[in-house]
């Protein structure tokens, strides 16, 4: 392969060594991180003896021993003692390093990240260290593949002991090290390495280190601990379960929580104290016993006294309790049978074992060894493609154990979700016979389950096995089946080989069904050099020859004709892989050119298969795989996580030099992760509603009063009110009055219909940057803080909010370079309610699940607490105030019992203000203008305004959009003020919810429908199909191949409609009481919602009715309209430039040609089957061809057609398998182009590197100078 083609692709590593460090990092293992949000900590009052004799040795820097190895039994407390020993360390300014293993998450469950994490926040808290380390890794860029003891001492010991060289005294560096459930790491020989590699490298006297290690006491830490053990005599040893009883701190943890849920339900006597003590009892020294009774209890939405009442029936009786785990296990017991009763009587699951297919997502939670490769599968891709059960199988099935387990997702990875279990005492449990009883699994079974499935999904196939195209991407299937086929085919001999007898008679069914033939037939499809059968083929023979000797005694006619096929398939593939090596010799890009075995999955591996391949860092077992010259035998490129090997003499290996050597800028890098478009000033926002003189007066005098009175104890104020009530106005009044007042710190405006601003992960970062344009000395210290931690915007709310706000601004009051007097001291937060989860940051039509919403939830709740902590606890000056709808969040945290209840000033807006005479004011004002414009004072009266009103119910939108509707010209407002009123409710329908709204926006919506259409140039169009479109590019399509949202300017999508360049005014013109055309800042015209109701209104059918339009009808409407647009383009295709910016149309219609070929496939694979005739229709015509003749100049542009060319063909290739059992002459039409495009691609990239060395290109892509004249050619 070309040298520059290999450079493009990233072979090269070019790393700085502190770059690469933070690859080999585990950032979810940091006691701050986002991932261990709401970790276990101890109460104020627990623990304080343990705690106290833990804080001393870590204090006592003269003390001998300076490791402290704590053990105890699973649930005894660990994890919340070093969680509760790390704040304190850190608090003292002593936390070097702190590393927590979890045996769920393949990020932090072996030894291979820690000493680099461990590496990683000792350097950061010193730059001269930092740069030690970063030296380290740049003279050896193979570090991480070495000895933990080789890894400890270059990446530790070496660079404290260049320091301690220099003068520098180390000792005054962070020196407490903590390291929690070393029994959670993989791997007892493993976790032994660690330990040696602490005690040889880390305790020497010349290092500063006291080093706490907590785990279970199994065999590494055990056999270590003992008499003769390597630890014994250096290690200070606490026996948790021995030495301290905790009924007393679970008395108390339950106490005060049992109390808070009293206040909560306003029952302070719905528990009494001998319940309290029978839990206790119950619990035999197990904290995780009361943990998880509270966590059931006081689930969200369930009834805290039927739920006590049901727990206490399930204590052991007295003479039990002496057993071992026997209360924890009638718990788990108990609630694992709720479920399941829950489970399997709703219709659908009939026929499911709920304990085996929740056992099957334990087993896959912790990862599979298939065929010697490690693989984490998401929970969505393990439920359709490894189980045959419907997409988001997994949310139904743990909805009644949120007290044991939880559904994350991991933003490095997309859409990749796993499950997480609480504790590791209920996988004990759920993996122990004797603990688990009639509920217990086998991991056989699980096995056997999944090979049943496997067989079922390849013989239930809907495929001519007898005719199958030359390429697997060919199959005439849809992308899920096809992929769940390609998934039972890998994984079938592994399972089949670890399944129970139970299964012979399937397999005998499978074998007479024509099984093995079916698999026979796809063989020679899955032998490519990128596919997993290359790489997995001597791992999936010998499981299926193990299986078949296994059979042989049982079933041996079965035995025979599948040993026909093993000793078939060898033979093929043995073939094959002679033939490819003989043609491709050493060849790089032919087939290991672009093997990438990196720890971090691309979207398009998350989004189809979703496994995530482990980093394999061991030396000695490259070595017994390749020998000592190479890390894979016979292959002369290989990318292994983020370092890149050649035996190529004419290839250079980089590790630093220039690149490595910039600085990192951290204001630039805070720039990247805040959200502009929330500041209360930003042009998306422009024209925000806001409050008018005279009205809401009581309310903003309060807000003020309470802003300006820097002495008030309550420096939180939160404003709570159902949509519509003013909530958004008022923020931006106040926002307004105190950047004139200059005591505006910042403002966050959250909105569910920008992606942008519809999270919690960019709020910090933008509060910081808000507070650093106030004072180029916090400006500085923010940029400062950036730097020091990369990894800040992945760790916990908390942490960042102390990393960007707190810590900068105490150093610089300490100072003297800050003056609190005159520092701006007013956060304002909107719309909290509005506040998604991470992994469902788009406001699509799709409704969100209980799940997406018990995330989203969590996530706001992150921000109250973070809140809390950083700036209330504290002695900052700051006020907050917060604005939301009454959700789950904001309400438990105010109502009695919760956090934010004693410390936060409460104004209910709907409650405390009745907003009528506002809005009796806002319209009479206003309808006395229109009467002076209109020369009539009298065209209305003071009963029309009551009317309007009493209907509004405290939904100030309401009169907002009725007096836009009003006054829109050229229409007469006395007519329009008559059809209003005729649109009121009743007075029995006021009191159900936007009933008025409703109403409202129904006939506003049917006015303007039979005005456009009555208008002769409409006839033929649908208005609400064409609004609708308008409406959802507001946040933007969205499909499931793609993870961000397709948005067009208003102008190009009006041409894609089939309309003019400015039809969007046209459809508008009669909505201006609910919408607005606007420019930003000279850019491309856009379209704006005035409030959200709207677009909650136009989503559900419920409330819309009959004006209701499902987003794949636009979407399908869409797809249409691009293929009609590129029917008709003008474009001479047979002789067309060389560049794209040359060909010979207006701008405008340039750029539209460009979204309609890129845009396509993504629709079309996104379409129901009705759109075939016009898919048909579009092949006649010579449409693909014109595409295949304009691709060219398209990449070459290098915008997002060369960077999505894969999933641009993948939707291609959707589309033909979907098209394939319907229209095959079509589809195989297209399959040729599809083919020819991927062939294309390379002689694409050998013209653009003749255009780079001449000098040529065409970079220049028209859609990202959207301010130029439509109308121009240039």
């Amino acid at each position: 392969m070309h040298v520059t083609k290999l450079l493009r692709r990233g072979f090269v590593l070019d790393l700085a060594g502190w770059e690469l460090l933070l690859k080999h990092t585990a950032p979810n293992a940091l006691y701050n991180s986002s991932a261990r949000y709401d970790a276990p900590k101890c109460d104020e009052d627990t623990r304080v003896e343990v705690t106290g004799e833990i804080m001393a040795w870590i204090e006592d820097r003269e003390g001998p021993q300076r490791l402290l190895c704590m053990t105890g039994a699973a649930g005894s407390g660990k994890s919340a003692l070093q969680q509760t020993t790390s704040i304190k360390c850190n608090k003292c300014n002593i936390l070097g390093g702190a590393f927590f293993f979890s045996a769920t998450d393949p990020s932090r469950n072996t030894v291979e990240t820690v000493i680099p994490t461990i590496a990683y926040q000792l350097g950061r808290r010193n730059p001269t260290l930092k740069q030690q380390i970063k030296s380290a890794v740049e003279d050896e860029p193979l570090i991480f593949a070495q000895s933990l003891e080789a890894q400890t001492i270059a990446l530790i010991v070496d660079p404290l002991g260049y320091l301690r060289d220099m003068g520098i005294n180390v000792f005054s560096f962070p020196y407490a090290i903590l390291i929690d459930g070393l029994d959670e790491c993989k791997g007892e020989d493993r976790q032994a390495e660690l330990l040696r590699a602490i005690s040889r490298c880390l305790l020497a006297d010349d290092l500063p280190f006291r080093i706490f290690i907590a785990s279970r006491p199994e065999w590494a830490i055990r056999t270590a601990l003992e008499p003769g053990g390597h630890l014994r005599e250096m290690a200070c040893h606490i026996q948790l379960s021995d030495k301290y009883d905790a009924s007393a701190d679970m008395r108390r943890y339950l106490q005060r929580r049992f109390e808070e849920i009293g206040l909560r339900i306003r029952d302070s006597k719905w528990f009494n104290e001998g319940d309290i003590e029978t839990l206790v009892r119950a619990a035999s020294g197990q904290f995780i016993y009361v943990a998880i009774i509270y966590k059931y209890i006081s689930e969200r939405r369930a009834s805290p006294t039927e739920r006590l009442k049901i727990v206490l029936t399930w204590t052991p009786h007295v003479e039990q309790i002496a057993r071992p785990f026997e209360a924890l296990d009638i718990l788990y017991t108990n609630i694992l049978l709720a479920a399941k009763n829950a489970y399997e009587a709703v219709d659908s699951h009939h026929g499911r074992d709920f304990l085996l297919l929740f056992r099957s997502y334990h087993i896959n939670m912790r990862g599979h060894e298939i065929y010697n490769i490690h693989r984490s599968v998401s929970v969505g891709s393990f439920s359709v493609h490894w189980l045959g059960l419907e997409a988001r199988a997994e949310e139904s099935l743990i909805s009644d154990l949120r007290s044991l387990v939880v559904l994350e997702g991991d933003a490095r990875y997309g859409n990749f979700f796993s499950l997480r279990l609480y504790h590791k005492s209920f996988s004990d449990f759920l993996e122990d016979a004797s603990r688990a009883k009639d509920l217990f699994v086998s991991e056989a079974r699980v096995y056997t389950h999944i090979a049943k499935c496997s067989m079922q999904c390849i013989t239930d196939c809907r495929l001519d096995f007898e005719s199958v195209p030359d390429k697997w991407e060919g199959l005439p299937l849809p992308e899920s089946p096809k992929h769940s086929l390609e998934k039972a085919i890998e994984l079938l001999p592994f399972f089949l080989s670890r399944a129970t007898v139970a299964l012979d008679d399937e397999v005998a069914d499978f074998t007479r069904n024509g099984g093995w033939r079916k698999i026979d037939n796809l063989f020679d499809l899955l032998c490519t050099p990128k596919g997993w059968l290359a790489e997995s083929f001597k791992g999936w023979i010998t499981s299926l020859r193990q299986f078949t000797d296994d059979v042989k005694v049982r079933t041996p006619e079965v035995a025979t004709v599948i040993s026909g096929f093993v000793d078939k398939w060898d033979r093929k593939f043995k073939e094959w892989d002679r033939a490819r090596k003989q043609k491709n010799g050493m060849d790089l890009g032919s087939y290991f050119g672009d093997l990438n075995m990196a720890s971090t999955p691309s979207d398009s591996d998350l989004s189809s298969d979703s496994s995530v391949q482990q980093p394999y860092t061991n030396p000695a077992a490259l070595m017994a795989h390749g020998g000592a010259t190479s890390f894979f035998p016979g292959a002369s490129g290989v990318q292994m996580r983020d370092i890149q090997y050649f035996e190529a003499s004419h290839v250079t290996v980089h590790a630093g030099g220039n690149v490595g050597d910039r600085s990192i800028d951290g204001w630039e890098l805070l720039l990247k992760n805040i959200a502009p478009n929330a500041l209360h000033d930003s042009s998306a926002r422009y024209d925000a509603p806001k409050c008018d003189e005279d009205t809401r007066v009581e309310v903003i005098g309060e807000i003020m009063d309470w802003a300006q009175d820097q002495n008030s104890p309550q420096r939180l104020l939160c404003m709570t009110g159902a949509a519509g009530a003013g909530k958004s106005a008022l923020q931006q009044t106040i926002a307004e009055h105190c950047t004139k007042s200059d005591i505006l710190s910042a403002a966050v405006f959250f909105s569910s219909a920008d992606p942008t601003r519809n999270t919690v992960s960019f709020v910090v970062p933008t509060i910081a940057y808000q507070m650093g344009l106030q004072h180029n000395a916090f400006r500085s210290s923010v940029a400062a803080a950036v730097r020091h931690d990369r990894h800040i915007f992945s760790r916990s709310l908390q942490s960042q909010m102390d990393a960007l706000i707190v810590r900068p601004f105490e150093s610089l009051r300490r100072a003297g370079q800050l003056d609190i007097d005159t520092f701006p001291h007013v956060i304002l937060v909107d719309g909290l309610d509005e506040c998604n989860d991470e992994s469902n940051t788009t406001s699509s039509t799709t409704q969100i699940n209980v799940d997406d919403r018990r995330r989203a939830e969590d996530r706001q709740a992150e921000f109250l607490a973070a809140i809390k902590h950083c700036i209330l606890d504290s002695d900052l000056p700051f006020r907050v105030f917060i604005a939301s709808r009454p959700e789950w969040a904001i309400r438990s945290a105010l109502e009695p019992g919760g956090h934010l209840r004693e410390v936060a000033y409460h104004i209910q807006l709907s409650h405390k203000y009745d907003a009528s005479g506002d809005m009796y004011r806002y319209l009479q004002r206003r309808f006395e203008h229109i009467g002076l414009r209109i020369s009539d004072s009298k065209w209305f009266s003071e009963g029309d305004i009551e009317t309007l009103v009493r209907a509004a119910s405290g939904q100030f939108i309401y009169v907002a959009t009725v007096y836009k509707y009003i006054s829109e010209r050229p229409g007469s407002p006395a007519e329009r003020l008559n059809v209003v009123l005729t649109w009121v409710p009743h007075a029995g329908q006021v009191a159900r919810p936007f009933e008025a709204l409703d109403r409202l926006y129904s006939n506003v919506l049917l006015t303007a429908k039979h005005t456009y259409e009555a208008v002769d140039t409409h006839h033929g169009r649908d208005f609400l199909l064409l609004f609708r479109g308008y409406e959802i590019n507001v946040a933007g399509f969205m499909f499931s191949s793609f993870h961000f949202p397709f948005r067009f300017p208003v102008d190009i999508l009006s041409v894609l409609l089939g309309l003019k360049a400015r039809a969007a005014e046209n459809i508008a013109s009669d909505l201006h009481s609910l919408v607005e055309l606007r420019k930003d800042n000279h850019g491309p015209l856009c379209l704006r919602l005035y409030h959200k109701s709207l677009s909650d209104f136009l989503k559900e059918e419920r409330r819309a009715k009959d004006l209701f339009v499902p987003e794949f009808r636009v979407v399908m409407h869409l797809a249409k309209c691009m293929m009609q647009h590129i029917i008709e383009c003008p474009l001479d295709f047979d002789s067309l430039p060389a560049k794209w910016s040359e060909l010979p149309l207006r701008l405008l219609y340039r750029c539209c040609l460009m979204e309609a070929v890129e845009d396509l496939p993504f629709f079309l694979s996104s379409s129901p089957s009705a759109i075939d005739e016009e898919v048909v229709g579009f092949t006649h015509n010579g449409g693909w061809q014109k595409i295949d003749n304009l691709l060219p100049l398209l990449y070459r542009l290098r915008s997002f057609f060369y960077e999505q060319f894969e999933k641009w063909r993948g939707c291609m290739v959707q589309l033909t398998r979907d098209l394939r059992l319907r229209r095959p002459d079509v589809a195989a039409v297209i399959s040729q182009f599809v083919d020819k495009w991927e062939r294309d691609v390379d002689q694409w990239e050998g013209e653009m590197d003749s255009d780079s060395d001449s000098g040529e290109s065409d970079m220049t892509s028209d859609s990202s100078d959207l301010d130029l004249d439509w109308d121009s050619t240039d």
